[in-house]
């Protein structure tokens, strides 16, 4: 790296909210305020006005109504994200009366730039898509095809100038089993690509090759409907007979983890051991080396628990000794990786 390099990725990354007065954020937008806020790669510098909306396309009346269904059960399963303290600090930023001195402006509602503010940002505009459809679209999956084509990619968009906006980061997600789960899945999902996405650009990281954006899912018409509800009754009978089998002492086992060596994109599994089971489910491991040794975050579940927590194990030798619950709340967690992060910096 030059040292002309290395002065600009010490300076943090000034950027500015696409945002009207009175905007409120909804629960995946106050997680990606959040977690930009608590970087120190990122300055959240004010606010700059919308120049025009795009308009999201909405599902028939039908879907919508079985869509608000689902969204209450996620909410009442998992719990509803506090958006008041990202709300705070979107309010307290200085509403800036042009971009002057800001490096970049993120796109996280439905408001966008026009090409002369971009032009002046040396890092242009950001924006995300799901599946090609505003992130939090609930319908990203009700399609039969939508279902059985695997991972569900998650976009970064850079707009500069009048240039058609370039996919500058993707990443690939499994769905849910519901189309709404799976949505609120996404978009927390969102916020830590576009994270990433900001971090490349605090860091000069190198471009990626430009890739074509992924086709957009279509909105499902009224025939979707019917083939979508007996897919949800057939995920419902089966979340019944796992909790009959857990009742008869017959329990299921969701997820395990494994150690072994090798690079992540290239490791051979099969010569991966089990890790000791700590809990009666865990997934979603966060390796993390301190001064005392290697320590594992992870998300753990009883077998009649309905929300999970974040416990840590550390390494001791070849074994992995329980340490205890590193995060505990009344809704759902998981992403070991911020619990660990907020340890160390408390």
């Amino acid at each position: 790296m030059t040292e002309q390099r290395v002065a600009e990725a010490a300076q943090p990354l000034r950027l500015a909210l696409v945002a009207d007065r009175g905007w409120r954020l909804n629960a995946w937008q106050a997680h990606a305020v959040q977690l930009l806020a608590a970087d120190p790669r990122v300055q959240l510098a004010g606010r700059l006005p919308a120049a025009s909306r795009v308009e999201p396309t909405r599902p028939g009346m039908v879907l919508s109504a079985l869509l608000a269904a689902e969204r209450l059960l996620v909410g009442w399963r998992f719990g509803r994200a506090q958006t008041a303290p990202a709300q705070a600090l979107v309010d307290a930023l200085p509403e800036l009366p042009s971009a002057s001195g800001i490096d970049v402006a993120l796109a996280l509602g439905q408001g966008r730039l026009d090409s002369a503010t971009r032009q002046t940002l040396s890092r242009g505009e950001l924006t995300l898509k799901v599946s090609g459809l505003p992130v939090g679209s609930g319908w990203v999956t009700v399609g039969r095809r939508a279902r059985a084509r695997g991972t569900i990619p998650v976009e970064v968009f850079r707009h500069q100038g009048q240039a058609q906006p370039a996919v500058m980061l993707r990443a690939g997600f499994n769905p849910k089993p519901g189309s709404q789960l799976t949505a609120e899945f996404l978009a927390e999902k969102a916020a830590l690509c576009l994270q990433r996405a900001l971090v490349d650009l605090a860091d000069n990281s190198p471009s990626r090759p430009p890739e074509s954006a992924a086709p957009q899912t279509p909105t499902p018409g009224p025939t979707e409907v019917p083939g979508y509800l007996i897919h949800i009754v057939k995920v419902v009978a089966g979340r019944l007979a796992e909790r009959l089998r857990t009742r008869l002492g017959r329990p299921n086992d969701y997820w395990e983890l494994m150690l072994g060596k090798g690079q992540v994109d290239s490791m051979d599994l099969v010569r991966a051991r089990p890790l000791p089971r700590l809990a009666f489910t865990m997934a979603d491991p966060f390796l993390f080396r301190h001064e005392t040794g290697l320590h594992l975050f992870y998300e753990a579940l009883g077998a009649r628990d309905h929300r999970a927590r974040i416990d840590v194990a550390r390494l001791d030798g070849t074994e992995w000794r329980l340490m205890g619950t590193a995060l505990h709340q009344d809704s759902h967690l998981s992403f070991p990786s911020c619990s660990a992060t907020a340890m160390t910096s408390t």
